[in-house]
């Protein structure tokens, strides 16, 4: 998430807001353990799980709570929204996590706002028409790094989620993936500004992409995904700076 934040402002080539990191860092966590272990907070159950979780869940709310206020109103309004789809991400009457079909969206929107809109709104950026073409860009990036939690997670997943891989096979999967792939890496042609040019790293991410998507198996373990999916957004912003020539 931070990678992702990070990016924006170097893309956008905007100064860097310390207090939206921090923000995005704690907020994720607490986001993150919420939707993952919903009982964990919302029912009087006996801890099973590691006590941590619930204290860093504790420990990051206060934080984010203290960088909430250390941002501008426009920001602290994009967060009232992803705040409220993380909510209804699990908390009934909505429970988006359990309509089919619907999850994989939710999930990329509070991504989208999270690490492009909000630097934007923070920084009081003026969104134009590459903007739009970025956040498309991101919004494909992560419903594509989705599908390949979705081939791993494919024998765990409850089949009334109809997920990607459940409703059209593994296979046909795989093909979406390099088909978003190409239209993500397509959509920077249409990019007017160039200020940082994105083609060569965009190329070999979205290469190193089609390779995970290759390999990607529901007998693959769960660190394929929890380790090295998740640390694609910081090769992709350590691509970005290396092969721009900047620090």
């Amino acid at each position: 998430m931070v990678s992702l934040t990070v990016m924006t402002f170097f893309l956008l080539e905007i100064p860097t807001d310390k207090n939206l990191l921090f923000f995005v860092f704690l907020s994720s966590v607490v986001g993150y353990n919420y939707a993952k272990h919903p009982d964990y907070f919302l029912k009087k159950i006996h801890l099973k799980k590691p006590k941590t979780v619930f204290w860093l869940s504790v420990f990051c709310v206060f934080g984010s709570v203290f960088f909430f206020f250390r941002l501008n109103t426009k920001a602290q309004t994009g967060v009232f929204i992803v705040g409220l789809l993380t909510l209804f991400y699990v908390f009934p009457p909505f429970n988006f996590r359990s309509l089919s079909g619907i999850k994989i969206y939710i999930v990329a929107l509070c991504w989208v706002i999270s690490t492009l809109f909000l630097p934007i709104f923070q920084t009081e950026f003026q969104i134009n028409t590459d903007v739009w073409l970025k956040s498309v860009q991101r919004f494909l990036l992560i419903i594509i790094l989705i599908l390949i939690f979705e081939i791993i997670d494919l024998k765990e997943d409850n089949p009334e989620l109809k997920t990607v891989p459940q409703t059209i096979g593994v296979k046909n999967t795989k093909i979406l993936g390099v088909m978003l792939l190409f239209l993500f890496y397509g959509l920077e042609f249409f990019v007017s500004s160039h200020k940082v040019s994105q083609f060569l790293p965009n190329g070999i991410f979205a290469l190193i992409i089609i390779l995970f998507l290759f390999f990607a198996s529901e007998k693959r373990s769960k660190y394929y995904t929890t380790f090295w999916v998740e640390s694609l957004p910081i090769l992709w912003l350590l691509l970005s700076v290396w092969l721009s020539g900047k620090t």
